[in-house]
């Protein structure tokens, strides 16, 4: 059966869109889609012998596929493929939770094994598990030695080193692998990039976890850019005239929107860009930028399974249906 896999959530509408063009294009297509948060795939067999490779997994429905069997595979959001397939498992020989934790670590071993061996073996694959996390500090330096533009950074632990910087530059915290993205059923839980002004430093502790600091870059506007397969479809924020906004547009405002438009990189900025992409090995990704009043371009990081949807709509790029497109092209070519 030649399949078009993708590994999503369940709550990506994103994904359902993309599901949507495609049976427009073909409703007899073949679509596997694996929800991690669900996990509504269960690990049944896997075979990686001389003679056969295949892996067996069963559906909520009862239905087995073979997912090496994928032509076209779109890595959108996913992890640990199988977390119902093992019991929380204990044993009074071992310290508490330890069983769990060790059956868990197998079981994302082999999870690591069979996402890299489905894109080997796949003829095409957007996206990538691999590069599913990008380290953004590697990214930074990786984007310096292409001649891209990036802000000063530092890495500090303590009140008396944020102070002494604070001496020359303003400064933004993020952090420095993936930002905390939690609900509950009362409250819900996000990291920004916030401004830290001297008052606020000095209520900091004398010494803390290694966090990241960066200097505050000025902006004209700033600028979101999907890249897929070598084209850039990009969307200028004009966010920095709002007090919410204007360190981080990801804090909307309803009360007054930022402005959105369509947006043009120039030619040079989109090669450097370029090159980034394919020294990192991707073939997608959202990009932020910020272009400062003194017209030059800084580059701030990559999201290798960034949403789209806020650039396709505003600018009526229609990337749910360019990505579809891209999909069942290379799954045609197959046949």
């Amino acid at each position: 059966m030649k399949m078009i896999l993708i590994f999503s959530i369940s709550t990506d509408s994103t994904t359902t869109e993309v599901v949507d063009w495609l049976k427009a294009f073909d409703p007899n297509i073949s679509i596997v889609r694996i929800n991690n948060d669900l996990q509504d795939v269960k690990f049944k067999q896997m075979i990686y012998t001389h003679n056969e490779k295949s892996l067996w997994v069963q559906t909520s429905q009862g239905e087995l596929i073979d997912l090496f069997k994928a032509k076209v595979v779109w890595y959108r959001k996913g992890g640990c493929m199988f977390r119902n397939t093992f019991t929380n498992g204990n044993d009074t020989a071992f310290p508490p939770g330890y069983v769990k934790y060790h059956l868990h670590q197998e079981m994302s071993t082999l999870s690591d094994f069979i996402y890299a061996t489905i894109e080997n073996r796949a003829y095409y694959s957007l996206g990538s598990y691999k590069k599913g996390n990008l380290n953004k500090l590697l990214t930074l330096r990786l984007a310096n030695t292409l001649g891209i533009k990036t802000p000063d950074y530092w890495v500090v632990t303590s009140k008396k080193e944020i102070q002494e910087i604070l001496k020359q530059n303003e400064l933004v915290t993020k952090s420095i692998s993936e930002g905390v993205y939690l609900t509950n059923k009362d409250h819900a839980y996000y990291t920004y990039t916030e401004k830290i002004s001297k008052e606020i430093a000095n209520n900091f502790s004398e010494e803390f976890f290694p966090s990241l600091v960066q200097k505050n870059i000025q902006k004209k506007i700033e600028i979101r850019s999907f890249y897929l397969e070598g084209k850039f479809y990009s969307m200028a924020i004009f966010s920095q005239k709002n007090n919410q906004t204007s360190i981080d547009f990801r804090k909307y405002d309803s009360q007054i929107p930022n402005r959105t438009i369509p947006y043009k990189l120039p030619v040079w900025v989109e090669k450097q860009l370029t090159s980034l992409f394919h020294k990192l090995g991707l073939n997608t990704g959202s990009v932020d930028l910020i272009l400062t009043p003194n017209e030059e371009y800084v580059f701030l990081e990559i999201n290798p399974v960034g949403q789209f949807g806020m650039v396709s709509y505003p600018c009526n790029y229609y990337l749910e249906k360019e990505v579809a497109k891209l999909l069942y092209e290379k799954w045609k070519e197959t046949f």
